[in-house]
């Protein structure tokens, strides 16, 4: 009797083992592989690295190709850029310089504009001034002093926006080859209070209330570069 019941214990021991063991195994295999697992930390920590290494390598060709004068051309830091940094994949002979890490898909935009800057990158901008980005067109106006110093703001995509330009504002809005096409939840497009030139061919498709332009009030001041091109909705 005793020995049926020291191997009923030593059955139901093993048993009890058995599913320790293989609730240890699945939570080991979670530690290792899950969304917050071992491997898959060690693998952002490499992209982090390496993007990191990337960037280091794009700041020393930079430091690297300055003239006695403290000045870069675009186009032979473009050339060493492509020759010395791995997956450095770089668009435009000119400043800003779009540099792209072909392997990450991360972008860089390097600006000469009086002082060196280098800044990421997002596919979502749609307007700058100098190296600053924004992902709105009311972004950019937005951070624009009302102290009347000029700024220039250059639209990067096509966008679908309706902004308006407070007093006190000098802007010069380069189109850059892009629409501005007002949204369907105003009647303008742009409602200009402030000071501003507009700049480089391509078009702004206006809205209008009524027959009266909201673009243009009696307060405000436009100038228009002859190279610009803008079409209307209805007949000015």
């Amino acid at each position: 009797m005793n020995k049926k019941k020291a191997k009923g214990i030593t059955l139901i021991a093993l048993v009890v083992t058995m599913i320790i063991l293989l609730l240890l195994a699945g939570i080991s295999v979670q530690m290792l592989t899950g969304n917050n697992g071992i491997l898959t930390r060690a693998e952002e920590a490499k992209i982090v690295y390496e993007e990191s290494e990337f960037k280091t390598q794009l700041e020393l060709e930079i430091l690297g190709n300055h003239d006695e004068k403290m000045q870069m051309n675009a186009v032979e830091l473009k050339t060493n850029i492509e020759a010395h940094i791995k997956n450095a994949s770089v668009e435009g002979n000119e400043f800003p310089l779009k540099v792209k890490n072909t392997k990450t898909n991360k972008a860089y935009m390097i600006h000469d504009e009086n002082e060196i800057a280098i800044v990421e990158y997002n596919e979502e901008y749609v307007a700058r001034i100098k190296s600053r980005y924004y992902k709105t067109l009311k972004e950019a106006i937005a951070d624009v002093p009302t102290d009347n110093s000029q700024n220039q703001i250059i639209i990067l995509k096509d966008i679908i926006e309706s902004v308006s330009i407070s007093a006190n504002k000098n802007i010069i809005l380069d189109l850059n080859s892009k629409t501005i096409t007002g949204s369907n939840e105003q009647d303008y497009t742009i409602l200009n209070e402030g000071n501003l030139t507009i700049k480089r061919k391509w078009k702004i498709d206006w809205k209008y209330n009524g027959n009266k332009l909201y673009f243009h009030r009696i307060s405000s001041y436009i100038r228009w570069d002859l190279r610009s091109y803008f079409k209307c909705d209805k007949n000015r």
